[in-house]
């Protein structure tokens, strides 16, 4: 009968297809001109003002991004914390992208195997962390 869907609701409908059209780079033609009846009336209307409102509100986001799944080994720094963003830039620069940030990591303890010194003395196996970048947000 006459039910609506909940996603396409005018009260949240419209601006959640004007953000998802703007992260797809798709949100309005590149010539003015091009498409005119497309961007025409109420529809057309309302989701120009909500594009423009999303590019006015994240004017140094990135316009075009993909993520990217990779894995590379995050180095420690001088602190003793993980520097996952220059790994996560090193999966982006190696697909051909300029810039990125991580997404995803992972960490995973490496132990070195038990000798039998470690076993005769009561010493546990010597672990540490590495961590990895899984996946990064590339532009």
């Amino acid at each position: 009968m006459g039910r609506s869907m909940p996603f396409l609701r005018p009260s949240i409908g419209i601006s959640l297809l004007a953000a998802l059209l703007a992260a797809g780079g798709c949100a309005a033609p590149a010539d003015p001109a091009a498409d005119e009846r497309t961007w025409s009336g109420t529809l057309g209307a309302r989701l120009r003002s909500g594009v423009q409102a999303i590019r006015e509100a994240t004017p140094d986001l990135p316009r075009v991004s993909r993520v990217v799944y990779a894995s590379e080994r995050c180095l420690i720094s001088e602190e003793g914390s993980p520097d996952c963003g220059a790994a996560a830039l090193r999966i982006c620069t190696a697909r051909g992208y300029g810039a990125g940030r991580a997404l995803d990591t992972a960490s995973v303890n490496a132990c070195r195997p038990r000798t039998i010194e470690h076993l005769q003395s009561g010493d546990g196996p010597a672990c540490r962390t590495k961590y990895q970048v899984t996946a990064a947000l590339c532009w």
